[in-house]
């Protein structure tokens, strides 16, 4: 039987865990072994409990009509925090949404 890639091992890791905070050190692994091939995930993370996955997200998913609005609420969403609402208004002042 041959070796499971390990972006494979991940992508289940990132699935299965039953632990939110591991993901967004999953998202960082995932981006560094195959930075293309991350549409799913960095998706779900734009709605993500965790807040260093959200930050992932406004700063490395790519651009369409969902994340423009989810960059907006979160930029203007006062219980998020501030490092997260500055990453949301550049990203939106950038236009790479």
């Amino acid at each position: 039987m041959p070796p499971v890639p390990r972006f494979e091992v991940l992508r289940r890791f990132w699935e299965q865990t039953p632990h939110s905070c591991e993901r967004p050190s999953c998202l960082r692994a995932l981006a560094a072994i195959r930075p293309g091939a991350m549409a799913a995930e960095q998706a779900e993370s734009r709605r993500d409990c965790e807040e260093d996955a959200l930050l992932f997200a406004v700063e490395h998913a790519p651009g369409g009509p969902e994340l423009r609005c989810r960059i907006a609420e979160l930029q203007e969403f006062p219980v998020e925090s501030e490092e997260l609402r500055a990453a949301a208004a550049r990203r939106f002042a950038g236009g790479n949404h």
